[in-house]
């Protein structure tokens, strides 16, 4: 990983756009996370000055466990490292190193996608996306909501479409149209816990479907995603969904989903 990132100059402005980013997958806003961490680091700052603006980055995304976990091991290492120098050197190796065993996760994945062709998928997923470029199924057929009100869907198709597989884009409220015709759905997770999975408010809708229809349901996430954060989100802006006086407009993002409604979570 390269240690400078111009676009990262400004510590404030970092943490900004990691907060206003709503179509980035939980993975991509870790990787920018890491990336401001680095910038932070190469400029002249004080251990005091590094933990309040590990405190800023850890608010900016609540409810993305990747973000928790990567702040609080960079946390615990300025903590226990005096040495600012051999302290940068923790911080920069910690980072630099995936965050996903890709090989156990396909691995594990290759198992439960055993004679299935047809997939759905919802939001946007980083993890999900490279899993199903991983698995070379040129026969995949993925159904991808749009994922409304930002739209993410269509970056996920987007992406999949460039890489061969064949895309069925559908609206959201079309899932319980097409649920049928699907062989297995495939979710990410903003994070995971041994109760509940935290995504996309939609999520729950589409793993009662699938249990109705008898279709496989998995999380696929990797296991940095574990943590037992509660979702606290706060309304997104009402704008999104519909600029009118006079009705209020509720507009959130994430929901709290029990595990047992999914056939299982695969991970590395």
């Amino acid at each position: 990983m390269t240690t400078v990132f111009k676009n990262f100059s400004d510590n404030n402005q970092a943490v900004e756009k990691i907060k206003k980013d709503n179509t980035s997958g939980a993975k991509e806003l870790d990787g920018l996370t890491r990336k401001a961490i680095l910038s932070f680091i190469s400029t002249p700052h004080s251990n005091e000055t590094l933990l309040k603006f590990l405190t800023k980055l850890r608010s900016a995304k609540p409810e993305m466990a990747p973000i928790m976990n990567t702040v609080d091991k960079v946390v615990k290492i300025a903590k226990t490292s005096k040495d600012i120098k051999l302290r940068n050197e923790k911080i920069k190796k910690m980072i630099s190193t995936s965050d996903i065993d890709w090989n156990i996760l396909i691995k594990n994945i290759t198992k439960a996608m055993k004679g299935k062709t047809v997939v759905l998928t919802y939001s946007y997923s980083s993890t999900i996306i490279e899993v199903l470029i991983r698995l070379r199924q040129k026969e995949l057929t993925v159904f991808v909501p749009e994922s409304r009100p930002v739209n993410e869907g269509r970056n996920t198709a987007i992406k999949l479409k460039k890489a061969g597989l064949k895309i069925k884009f559908i609206t959201d409220t079309g899932i319980s149209k097409f649920i049928k015709d699907v062989d297995v759905v495939l979710l990410g997770a903003d994070s995971f816990s041994r109760d509940f999975v935290i995504n996309k408010i939609g999520t729950l809708a589409i793993a009662l479907l699938a249990r109705e229809y008898k279709i496989p349901c998995y999380v696929v996430c990797g296991k940095n995603k574990f943590s037992n954060i509660s979702l606290s989100e706060t309304a997104k802006n009402p704008k999104e969904i519909w600029d009118v006086k006079g009705i209020e407009v509720k507009n959130f993002y994430f929901e709290e989903v029990p595990v047992k409604y999914f056939t299982g979570i695969i991970t590395d």
